[in-house]
């Protein structure tokens, strides 16, 4: 008012209870003086335009970028596995974490078995073997034999309302690797912690009559509703490893 210039700001964060939840916007704005015929301030005006999807839509592109910029240094399905993990966490606002694991398919007398085995994850160190989750993760094993998990009872779901949509999450003790198999597509699940998670399975064709099942365990962002863009951004991300 003092100086009677304006102030401009573009993508301003701010993180605000909307529909009963904290969450993550985004907004353009102005602050511009109202001059009398004197040329002394009498108010001011100011217009505010939310731009939030428009800076996640940007923000999301520049991951997928990244992952394309990539895609020359893939050699083996480890090394695809941690360009994944990597490029997710050196971008990790929208994917908190990521783990990755590959399904073995094998014939053991006439019947088939499932071994799930943790290839990467974004918690991996390149000076530490062993590897630390938090502690709101469920049980997280590096090799699963999926058809001892078959009885397991993983369903019971838990209903959260974002404004006017109910989101149905699994609630678990372990990662529902198998229930994912069985359903195909993705599960999403709720934490310990009450953060969110999305399950998604790619099969990966390896020749002849023989496919790879990979698991891409996606952390959702605290402060943002899963909507159908968060979705689609997932499904994306997971289609990267068909490139392997």
């Amino acid at each position: 008012m003092t100086t009677g210039k304006g102030v401009f700001q573009n993508e301003q964060c701010i993180k605000g209870q909307r529909s009963g939840y904290k969450e993550e916007m985004y907004f353009d704005y102005a602050y511009s003086p109202i001059f009398q015929s004197d040329g002394s301030v009498l108010g001011i005006i100011s217009i505010t335009q939310e731009v939030t999807q428009k800076v996640l839509n940007a923000r999301r592109f520049k991951t997928l970028s990244e992952f394309g910029r990539w895609t020359s240094e893939i050699k083996s399905l480890d090394s695809a596995s941690n360009i994944i993990t990597k490029v997710l966490r050196d971008n990790n606002a929208d994917i908190p974490y990521a783990l990755i694991y590959f399904i073995e398919h094998k014939l053991n007398a006439g019947s088939e078995s499932l071994i799930a085995r943790l290839t990467a994850t974004t918690f991996d160190e390149d000076s530490k073997k062993e590897r630390h989750f938090p502690d709101y993760f469920p049980e997280t094993r590096e090799i699963i034999d999926l058809s001892k998990e078959a009885d397991n009872n993983h369903e019971t779901y838990i209903e959260l309302k974002r404004g006017t949509t109910i989101h149905s999450f699994l609630k678990c003790d372990s990662w529902p690797i198998h229930l994912l198999i069985k359903k195909g597509l993705h599960v999403k699940v709720i934490l310990k912690d009450d953060s969110q998670a999305v399950l998604l399975l790619t099969k990966i064709p390896l020749g002849g009559d023989q496919t790879l099942s990979a698991v891409l365990i996606c952390g959702i962002n605290l402060l943002l509703t899963l909507d159908e863009q968060y979705m689609e951004f997932l499904k994306v991300v997971n289609a990267f490893i068909l490139c392997i």
